[in-house]
């Protein structure tokens, strides 16, 4: 796993193997990178469930002002840590708690974002959840985007829940960008 682009452009990243992680493939942050655009340009970045971090280091590398990096697994919060060593950067905030705790101390503290990436574990409501905390507690900024990561089974709830999205497919992985989540 490597950072596509950018000032980290080439890096590779350590990874690991655990049966409750899928990292982000490197084509999946390209696409979805190239169609974020410059919007990550000093833009504050959440990465809920990081896993090993890769896609918010690709928005720290892309010039994000400050990426923070939630995951309850320790594993996973070594490995952010080890790859954020790797770019020797101060811009990114790790945090080794459940996605519940890390939004109510985000809400707590008035910390607000611009694009939330959400790569929960596939068969759960996590990221419903989530969404949902994430709306009631105005953690995204104006004009704020959050991006899920997911596959073929939240297709139905998106569409009957959101109206403003737009979902692309990449072999079994979507990715859906919600717009005006209010």
């Amino acid at each position: 796993m490597r950072i596509i682009a950018g000032k980290y452009k080439g890096k590779v990243l350590k990874e690991f193997v655990l049966s409750s992680t899928r990292p982000t493939a490197d084509m999946v942050r390209e696409a979805l990178f190239d169609k974020l655009g410059y919007t990550t340009v000093d833009c504050v970045f959440l990465d809920l469930f990081a896993g090993t971090g890769a896609v918010g280091i690709e928005a720290l590398s892309r010039g994000a002002k400050e990426c923070y990096f939630v995951d309850k697994n320790l594993e996973a919060i070594k490995i952010i840590k080890n790859n954020l060593s790797l770019i020797n950067t101060k811009n990114g905030l790790v945090f080794n708690y459940n996605f519940k705790t890390a939004l109510s101390k985000f809400a707590k503290n008035n910390i607000k974002f611009n694009i939330i990436f959400l790569d929960p574990p596939y068969a759960t409501n996590c990221a419903e959840e989530a969404i949902s905390y994430i709306n009631s507690h105005e953690l995204l900024r104006e004009n704020g985007l959050i991006i899920w990561e997911h596959d073929v089974e939240k297709i139905d709830y998106i569409a009957t829940n959101f109206a403003d999205y737009q979902t692309r497919k990449y072999g079994k992985k979507y990715l859906t960008y919600l717009y005006n989540i209010k």
